[in-house]
């Protein structure tokens, strides 16, 4: 039966995909976010998310040559993205576990289709939209169905892990990433000027997710949470109204907090000296250092556990032989790509910023902010740039310098950049037809 249903199921997607390419994009999102697998074994066995990207990759390349041909990592942040591809095959040269290095690729593939297939077929603001509720209703899932498992299994004070185990937003940690990196997304969008219903759901939505990252008593999502809303507060013309509601607002939260979260949270300040999780994680940060010095392009993708064991410091607190996470996203990618792929890693980060900066720039210049479409434009740039610090931040404290999220918003900010671009164009042309008239 499960054979069957899964066939039917195929039909309907293949079609739909050769047809809509985008619809295959937004079944491909909602993938990353759900693992087909926890549906059943023969989703897992078949590969159907990569199936799904790579039938979708072909159907553009079809519809493309109709109209005008595809972009092929034509931006600033696309080429340094591949340079980092090209580091991370090189990694193989210096891997400690070479199979596994090449399963990590082969795995990474999926972010490149992701990524072409963004910059691609995000070429209006509709589109975009579409793409990121995908996100937000995907990660409203994960939140709802996890609280449910939580509360209905006694969680009492312990932490919540993810409804599914294995999935990726399966640990609190990468859950609480997930759904900080999708709030400013949700706050900007409260500003567009929509109905109060809308604005209604948004504040519900946002609400699960502030609520889940506390019962994942996650510091480094807390952490990401609090950089992420001084940026906001900066961004923000009224920042004494904005400073007053949110004391008010992170009081109550923090009254209302199970005890276990505050007294986790409060000992951020002592858990250098006290904390055996935090030591394991300085030394985890000191092994990656060592893999840096050691090896041109450090242990190879995937293995920075497998290097943890080499390369461990002698007075670390973890028994010998014991693998380790990297928990900081910026020293993953350096043990296991070495010091040039740590390079091309912040270069990559810092022309997404560099590109909102010019999005945001170009669509007020000369007050064309006012105008709807430059507004939003102007919203979603902001809220891709906090929600990339906010990512960064947290990432100072998790392995997370693979996560398919962190890759949508580079892609994000190369589609902001082409859809101002082209409604600058469009402005100049009607201004050029205003003077002639």
């Amino acid at each position: 039966m499960e054979f069957l249903i899964a066939g039917l199921l195929g039909v309907i997607v293949l079609t739909a995909i050769i047809q809509k390419p985008f619809f295959g994009l937004y079944l491909f999102t909602v993938m990353l976010y759900i693992k087909p697998a926890i549906f059943g074994a023969i989703f897992a066995s078949m590969r159907v998310t990569l199936l799904v990207g790579a039938l979708t990759f072909f159907a553009l390349f079809f519809h493309s040559r109709k109209n005008g041909g595809l972009r092929f990592f034509d931006d600033v942040q696309s080429k340094w993205l591949v340079a980092f591809g090209v580091v991370m095959c090189l990694s193989l040269a210096t891997s400690i576990w070479k199979s596994n290095t090449v399963g990590f690729i082969g795995n990474f593939l999926k972010i490149y289709i992701a990524y072409f297939l963004i910059t691609n077929l995000l070429d209006a603001l509709k589109r975009f939209r579409a793409i990121v509720w995908a996100m937000v209703l995907s990660m409203l899932y994960i939140g709802v169905t996890s609280i449910k498992s939580y509360y209905g299994s006694g969680g009492g004070d312990g932490r919540m892990f993810g409804a599914y185990s294995g999935a990726l937003f399966g640990d609190p940690n990468d859950m609480a990433l997930g759904f900080t990196m999708l709030i400013p997304f949700l706050y900007f969008d409260l500003f567009r000027g929509r109905g109060i219903l809308r604005k209604i759901i948004q504040l519900g939505i946002m609400g699960v997710f502030f609520w889940s990252i506390v019962l994942t008593q996650s510091r480094g999502g807390t952490i990401g949470l609090m950089v992420m809303f001084f940026v906001l507060w900066l961004k923000n013309k009224r920042k004494v109204l904005v400073a007053v509601l949110g004391i008010l607002i992170l009081s109550a939260g923090w009254q209302i907090a199970p005890q276990s979260y505050r007294d986790r949270i409060l000992s951020i300040q002592t858990a250098a000296d006290d904390d055996n999780a935090a030591i394991s994680r300085m030394d985890a940060w000191k092994a990656g250092v060592n893999m840096m010095k050691s090896r041109v392009f450090g242990v190879g993708g995937g293995n920075f556990g497998e290097g943890f064991v080499l390369y461990r410091p002698s007075d670390a607190v973890d028994v010998q032989g014991v693998r380790r996470a990297s928990h900081n996203m910026f020293i993953q990618v350096g043990g296991e790509t070495g010091l040039p792929g740590l390079i091309i890693f912040l270069f990559m980060l810092g022309e997404t910023f560099k590109g909102l900066n010019r999005t945001k720039r170009g669509m007020t210049e000369d007050g064309g902010w006012k105008i709807e479409r430059n507004k939003e434009i102007v919203l979603l740039a902001d809220a891709t740039f906090v929600s990339l610090v906010g990512y960064c931040a947290s990432g100072f404290f998790l392995s997370q310098g693979y996560n398919f999220v962190l890759y949508y918003l580079v892609a994000f900010s190369v589609v902001l950049e082409h859809i101002s671009n082209q409604e600058n164009e469009i402005g100049k042309i009607e201004k050029g037809k205003k003077k002639e008239a």
